[in-house]
């Protein structure tokens, strides 16, 4: 493993455990907590109406389960270079969203994200010359995994409907496709075998929850990712870029909601 990927795996587990960590703690202390429970009636056989009620203090969370579609559009980045320009871009694709979730009030509650998807990677410099001319021209097809955590806040607008904002990090790996095989298009310097790429990842996102029936719901959100392109260990350009994720998804909730 590369110092490079070792700082990056670091940065992102650091930031990943201090968010799970934030969280677990103010939801061990809430901003309100719950008054005292009042003492129980002391009557000798009370009518069935009049049973106590058991009282209960603390924070419930809502948990959730969700697997959904995205489609992966990420920008084209063009820079200017001092005597042409060079691009770095990603193929549309589809992918797969899986998610974990965990809301112990409107405010407070958490998010771990697990996607995948299957793009190309694509890198030119002296763009505008034309191929002839064009160098570290390549085109690199790889598998694309998402891990990240993410700070959570819901909120119940209807029985039906809730809304929801977050934002967190994590980190992506790109596996290519040839790994171990000279597999890539690069003109002047010849073919080489592109290794798995790390990128510590920002992620942020919105969205709707609508309840079907008492636990299943269907999610549709915006999801935003900011990372730096891979560079596959050729010093290809390695460019600040956003990636758009709309997303729908089918929810199961383990607590029960009446619709």
């Amino acid at each position: 493993m590369t110092p490079l990927v070792s700082k990056s795996l670091r940065i992102a587990a650091l930031t990943v455990g201090a968010i799970l960590l934030t969280v677990l703690t103010l939801a061990q202390s809430p901003a309100h907590p719950s008054p005292p429970c009042p003492a129980l009636t002391t009557k000798p056989n009370p009518l069935p109406t009049h049973k106590p009620i058991p009282c209960r203090t603390g924070l419930h969370p809502e948990t959730s389960v969700s697997l959904g579609a995205f489609a992966q559009l990420t920008a084209t980045r063009i820079v200017d270079a001092p005597y042409n320009f060079t691009t770095a871009s990603m193929s549309p694709s589809a992918g797969v969203l899986g998610t974990v979730r965990q809301s112990f009030s409107p405010w407070l509650g958490y998010s771990l994200n697990m996607g995948y998807t299957r793009a190309t990677e694509r890198a030119t410099d002296n763009a505008s010359l034309g191929p002839l001319y064009a160098v570290n021209n390549l085109s690199i097809p790889a598998n694309i995994y998402e891990l990240s955590l993410s700070y959570l806040a819901e909120k119940h607008v209807t029985p039906r409907l809730s809304g929801f904002v977050y934002v967190g990090a994590g980190m992506l790996a790109f596996l290519p496709e040839h790994r171990e095989a000279p597999a890539t298009n690069l003109l002047y310097y010849g073919v080489f075998s592109p290794p798995v790429n790390f990128r510590p990842l920002g992620v942020g996102g919105v969205g709707i929850d609508y309840l079907f029936t008492h636990h299943l719901s269907l999610r549709v959100e915006y999801r935003g990712q900011l990372y730096k392109f891979a560079d596959y260990g050729n010093a290809l350009p390695r460019y600040l870029t956003v990636t758009s994720e709309p997303t729908v998804s089918l929810v199961y909730n383990f607590h029960t909601r009446k619709p």
